[in-house]
Order: C-alpha cells, then sequence, then structure tokens
C-alpha cells in the first residue's frame, strides 16, 4: 500500500515536471521566443525540470535511508517549487485563453510582466511562510455554549500537532518550539499525531532530535495519540521510545486531570486498520466512556473526520448511564490547514473540517447536544517547508469548564 502510494507520487511529479518543461516556460509569450532560439538556455531548463522530476525520489532516500540533511532539504525545496510553478502554470493556462481577444493580444508583455510578478510573490510568500517558527494562537473556550458564566474552574491546553520532526525540522526547531510552549505555563500539553516523520529504529538520529521534548513543562504532563505517520514510521517503536520524553501515549485510553475533574480520551488513528495494529474501535469507546462516571470529557484524535464520527456515535446510540458524560470539546490535526492553495479546498473535502473551532450538533431521538471541534493548523509542514493562509501554530486553549 505505501509502495503504491510512493509510486503515485513519483507518476504525478513526472506530470508536473512535464508540464512545467513543455507546456509552461516555454509558452509564456514574452521570452518564450528567446528561449526557443537558445538551445543551450533550452537545454538548462530541462535539465531544471529533471531536477524537479528526480526530488521526491531523492527527499525518500535521504529522509529514510542516507538522513543526510542537506540532500533532505534541496530535495524538499525543489518538490515545494515543482508544485508551485504546476499551480502557476496552470493559471497561464487560463490567461492564454484571454490571448484570442484583441486587448489582450496587444498588452501580452504588460500582462505577462503582471503575472510573473504576481507569480514570484507567491512562490516567496509560501516559502516565506513555511520556514516561520509557530505562532502562539490563544483562545477562550467554555463547557456551556451558550452562556460564558457559571464555569469554576479552567485548564490550560497547550496543543501541537503535525510537527514531522525528522526529514528537515531538527532539534533546534524542537527546542525552540519548547521553549515557546513553556513561556505559556500550560496546565498540560496535548500531541494529536505526525509527531515524527523518520523510523526511529532505522535512523536512531531522530531521537536525539526529539530530545528537547522532554524539557517541556507543565502541570499534569504530556499525552499523546497516535497519527497516521506513526503508523507509516513504526508505531510500534515509537510507542516504546515515547516515555524517554515523558510523553504518554493514549491509545484508546482516557485519564482524568484537573483540580476538577476533567476526561481525557484518546483515539487510535484510523491507519491502525492498514497495519492491523492499535485500531481506533470507536464502537467499542463509545460504549466504554458511556459505561464510565459522568465526566466533562476532551477527545484527542489526529483526523477530525474520526473525532466527528467518535462524537455522532456516543451522542446518537442509546444511552447507558443515567448521566452521561458530556463530550465537551474535540482536538484534532491533519489537515495543515490545506498547507497551501488548492490543498486547502481538498483537505476540507477529506477532512470534513479544515481550521479553527467548528460546532457539532447531533440530533437523536432523545435530544439535542453540541459539541466543539478545534482543528489546529499544525506546529511543522510535511515535505517542502510551505504555507501560504495557513500559518502553523502552537494553540493555547484556555477552556473553562
Amino acid at each position: 500500500m505505501k509502495i503504491s502510494f510512493t509510486l503515485i507520487i513519483l507518476a504525478i511529479n513526472f506530470l508536473i515536471a512535464y508540464f512545467i518543461a513543455k507546456k509552461f516556460l516555454f509558452s509564456i509569450k514574452i521570452f518564450s521566443a528567446a528561449l526557443l532560439a537558445r538551445p543551450k538556455l533550452k537545454k538548462i531548463i530541462l535539465f531544471y525540470c529533471i531536477l524537479l522530476l528526480i526530488s521526491p525520489i531523492t527527499y525518500l532516500i535521504s529522509s529514510q535511508y542516507i538522513n543526510n540533511y542537506y540532500i533532505t532539504y534541496i530535495s524538499s525545496l525543489l518538490m515545494g517549487l515543482s508544485i508551485q510553478l504546476f499551480i502557476v502554470g496552470m493559471a497561464y493556462e487560463l490567461i492564454k485563453f484571454c490571448y484570442y481577444y484583441d486587448f489582450f493580444s496587444k498588452h501580452y508583455k504588460i500582462i505577462d510582466i503582471l503575472f510573473l510578478s504576481l507569480s514570484f510573490i507567491y512562490i516567496a510568500s509560501c516559502f516565506y511562510f513555511g520556514t516561520l517558527l509557530p505562532t502562539i494562537n490563544k483562545m477562550d473556550l467554555y463547557l456551556s455554549l451558550s452562556s460564558k458564566s457559571g464555569s469554576e474552574s479552567s485548564i490550560r491546553i497547550a496543543l501541537i500537532s503535525d510537527l514531522h520532526v525528522g526529514p528537515t525540522i531538527k532539534k533546534n526547531t524542537v527546542d525552540k518550539i519548547v521553549e515557546r510552549i513553556n513561556s505559556q505555563n500550560p496546565d498540560v500539553v496535548f500531541i494529536v499525531g505526525d509527531l515524527l516523520d523518520q523510523n526511529p529504529k532505522k535512523i536512531p538520529e531522530i531521537l536525539q532530535d526529539l530530545d528537547g521534548l522532554k524539557n517541556l513543562k507543565s502541570t499534569f504532563g504530556t499525552y499523546m495519540v497516535l497519527g497516521n505517520h506513526e503508523h507509516y514510521m513504526n508505531a510500534e517503536e515509537f510507542i516504546r521510545v515515547a516515555p524517554k520524553f515523558n510523553i504518554k501515549m493514549l491509545l484508546n485510553q482516557n485519564i482524568i486531570i484537573g483540580k476538577k475533574p476533567i476526561r481525557i480520551l484518546g483515539l487510535n488513528d484510523p491507519a491502525g486498520k492498514r497495519y492491523g495494529i492499535y485500531l481506533p474501535k470507536l464502537d467499542e469507546m463509545v460504549d466504554s466512556l458511556k459505561r464510565m462516571p459522568s465526566l466533562p470529557t476532551i477527545v484527542l484524535a489526529h483526523q477530525p473526520r474520526e473525532a466527528r464520527e467518535f462524537v455522532l456515535k456516543y451522542y446518537k446510540s442509546s444511552p447507558t448511564s443515567s448521566s452521561p458524560s458530556q463530550i465537551a470539546l474535540a482536538l484534532s490535526g491533519h489537515t495543515h490547514g490545506g498547507q497551501i492553495f488548492p490543498f486547502n479546498l481538498v483537505a476540507k473535502i477529506k477532512n470534513y473540517y479544515l481550521k479553527g473551532l467548528y460546532q457539532i450538533e447531533v440530533n437523536s431521538s432523545s435530544n439535542y447536544n453540541r459539541s466543539q471541534i478545534y482543528v489546529t493548523t499544525g506546529t511543522g509542514y510535511w515535505g517542502p517547508p510551505i504555507r501560504l493562509n495557513a500559518r502553523n501554530e502552537i494553540a493555547i486553549i484556555n477552556y473553562h469548564y
């Protein structure tokens, strides 16, 4: 399955590189004639497109086997540039239709210069925002959605996700993120999956990159659920080493924390089905929660679609308790906020929620329930260091209950 996915990515990248070489760079009217008249320049551009073509291969080989930071980082930059040039190239294909009109045909130089300028701004902005350290995103959320009054207690949550430590996100970045989290004095730290992007057994150096997580400071500790990338990178091995970083894994498990008790319930990721380990088991978790003493409950699930499915199952199933627990809040990641346009459109469709705070409303036969879900844009990035309109973040949630 993993090999098939890799082959699909390589095939798509081949088509992208071919499009950039044959259809885009040589079709821009302002300099297409000059390029075609200079064979050496044409060869340089074609060679560059070959680099774009092989960049995913060098990225995968370096990140998973050689573990050379510079090769991996340059490959990731080329991957990002190939994606952006493809997006820009598709936009230019639309502009070319306009050249059939006299106005566009007569002023093609101005139009091309404007287009190339905007393209440069778009590409530069993606790389600029992609390489920034995460911003601190603070908010207050309440158990009672209809009223902010009556909250007797609160807990300060630091939420991170999708850090993807390994190929290009290293120890220095992890240490700076830990400093930022500690500066907010959280009561608890939640990591909702995709913490790493390399196999600790094959590349033990990643344990040094993760070492700074030991220094996370909070009243109740650091808790984590699995993401899909933990499964790709040997979930069993990561779970074995997680205690070294003072990380407590919630594998379809729950804990009770807080001066005033609040339940934290962690769900396994659906990627476990592919590997036959650490399965989600939503129905079992719903039944288990309904048998527990009534408490406000926060659900941790890497994928927002899974969190939503769990909340709906819980409230729509027949109650087994006279005073069932209230799922007050679900916390997820996975989407990266789309990372860059137009992937945000795909991420929204696939995951139901994209980024930020949403309400999950449930009408069952007996009552009406409403929960909240917060989907973080993630703390790092996957693959190329590019982001746009999806700033990476550390979410600081003051939860009142």
